[in-house]
C-alpha cells in the first residue's frame, strides 16, 4: 500500500506522485467530495484497475463510470477479508501512462 486519501484532492495528489498500480476507492469521500470524479480524473492520466467499495453503488450504476473498473457493495462479510482493507488504499505496482488523447476538431 502507498497511501490512504479521504477527499478527492488529497487522492488526486497521492496517485500522481506514487502512480499506483491499484486503486481502491469508495464513491462518497470523507469531505462529501466523489470517488468517481477523483478517479476519472486520475485515468485521463494514467490507466491503472479501479475497484469502488462503497455503500452507494447505485451512484456508480447511473455515474460517469471509469471503464473497466469493479464495484464492491459494503457491507459485506468480515470473513471476506476485505473490513480489513481502508476504502481509498492505493497499492504500489507499475502503472502505465496514458497516450494524450488527439484534439476533437
Amino acid at each position: 500500500m502507498i497511501g490512504v486519501a479521504r477527499t478527492h484532492s488529497d487522492a488526486v495528489a497521492l496517485a500522481k506522485n506514487k502512480k499506483p498500480g491499484l486503486i481502491l476507492a469508495d464513491i462518497q469521500l470523507a469531505d462529501g467530495s466523489s470517488g468517481l470524479d477523483a478517479v476519472n480524473e486520475l485515468l485521463r492520466t494514467f490507466e491503472v484497475p479501479v475497484v469502488f467499495i462503497t455503500a452507494y453503488p447505485e451512484r456508480f450504476l447511473t455515474g460517469e463510470r471509469p471503464e473497466p473498473a469493479f464495484l464492491i457493495s459494503k457491507p459485506f462479510p468480515a470473513r471476506d477479508g476485505l473490513s480489513r482493507r481502508e476504502p481509498g488504499a492505493v497499492f504500489q505496482r507499475n502503472s502505465k501512462n496514458r497516450a494524450p488523447k488527439a484534439a476533437a476538431g
